[in-house]
């Protein structure tokens, strides 16, 4: 909560306390932990030109000044800082126990952000970035990402180290900035003139944005990862979303919030949808063949039913499984599921009439050694279609 402002969350909906209070007229209470009260509070001051973070003592009139940020050098004169507040249980990721509780500090004036992290009273600079428009607000979606809102209505999503990740619009069709996020004019900037602020109409629960407009309430939402693959989906980008699947496979999760921290952890806990999705994507093709080929013969897309003129579908045909095939297999040796490609997949393959393609896709991967031993009924069905090709030599 604010000194003079009405109740409102810049850094979450309950569980942090947000905004940012402009010159003298008031602070801001960084959360720290279940019962912050027992030994004071730690409180950020916000003025023109510098930003101060003290500790209140709740039974004492002492003050201890922990850290002074300054303007930093480019931002506009007169512009006041906008600041976020996450508090996280550990320093580290992977061995929490008697680590001390580490709390993220994200300061933004101007184009200009800084974060820092909070230890043991200490405060540590972490990095510095610039941004292409003015900041407007500022608010963590987890200890691994901020997101930051500007003049042109966007909503970017940066990681604590400054990469951005994701960037989007928060104006509603039809509207312009001003009707889309509130602000105040009630501070005056360092020359006297009013300033516009839009203290508290940022705030954020889990993973979802919300923006507080004059009239109406904007949410914006960052898609779980299963939703946003599924989304892909929908949208016909096939390719994009099984690239999205072995990125997250591979440990790439910036930018998604609800998958565990450790990468064992991530792949026993997508593995599951992985091997769906593949199978969707061999099924959606096969339909699609199967559609294909039925428009043109008139018989279901049976091949004898094609006469000459359509020969070439068969030929079209060979290579669309042939694509498939060729991505099945990639997918399944990135994800290290060889049984399903020699079991489920290759069993599709074969009701397709398809399966002696799918062995000549396998050739590349056998002879590089890509693959592992192969099973009986893989070298079996291999043999005989080579053989009677006449390629076995």
């Amino acid at each position: 909560m604010q000194g003079n402002l009405t109740t409102s969350s810049s850094g979450g909906l309950g569980s942090m306390m947000g905004g940012v209070v402009g010159v003298d007229s008031g602070w801001k209470f960084f959360n720290e932990g279940s019962s912050p009260m027992e030994d004071g509070v730690t409180v950020m001051f916000i003025m023109h030109q510098h930003a101060l973070v003290v500790r209140l003592h709740t039974n004492s009139d002492h003050v201890d000044h922990i850290e002074t940020f300054s303007r930093l050098e480019g931002a506009r004169e007169g512009s006041i800082a906008y600041a976020a507040w996450k508090y996280t249980s550990s320093s580290s990721d992977s061995s929490p126990i008697d680590e001390e509780p580490v709390s993220w500090l994200a300061l933004v004036w101007d184009r200009q952000v800084q974060v820092a992290k909070f230890v043991k009273s200490k405060v540590i600079k972490h990095k510095d970035w610039n941004l292409d428009s003015a900041a407007v607000g500022v608010a963590w979606l987890n200890d691994q990402m901020l997101a930051v809102l500007n003049l042109r209505g966007q909503l970017c999503l940066f990681s604590k180290d400054g990469s951005e990740l994701r960037r989007t619009i928060f104006i509603l069709d039809g509207l312009v900035f001003d009707d889309s996020i509130l602000y105040h004019t009630h501070f005056s900037n360092r020359f006297g003139n009013p300033e516009r602020h839009f203290n508290n109409s940022v705030a954020v629960r889990g993973a979802t944005v919300y923006i507080l407009g004059p009239s109406f309430l904007t949410v914006s939402r960052l898609l779980p990862w299963k939703e946003w693959i599924e989304a892909l989906k929908r949208a016909g980008d096939w390719m994009g979303a099984m690239d999205m699947a072995m990125k997250l496979y591979d440990g790439h999760t910036q930018g998604v919030v609800d998958l565990p921290r450790t990468l064992d952890s991530i792949r026993e806990a997508i593995m599951p949808y992985l091997v769906e999705l593949l199978l969707s994507y061999i099924g959606y093709v096969s339909e699609y063949i199967s559609i294909a080929l039925s428009n043109h013969t008139g018989k279901g897309g049976a091949a004898d039913g094609l006469i000459d003129a359509d020969r070439s579908l068969l030929t079209e045909r060979e290579e669309q499984y042939a694509r498939v095939g060729g991505v099945a297999v990639e997918f399944c040796v990135h994800i290290g599921r060889n049984d399903i490609l020699f079991d489920t997949v290759f069993s599709k393959f074969v009701a397709a009439q398809s399966g002696g393609m799918f062995l000549e896709v396998l050739e590349p991967y056998m002879l590089k050694d890509m693959l592992g031993s192969l099973p009986p009924q893989i070298m079996q069905a291999l043999v005989e279609h080579y053989s009677g090709k006449g390629w076995l030599q």
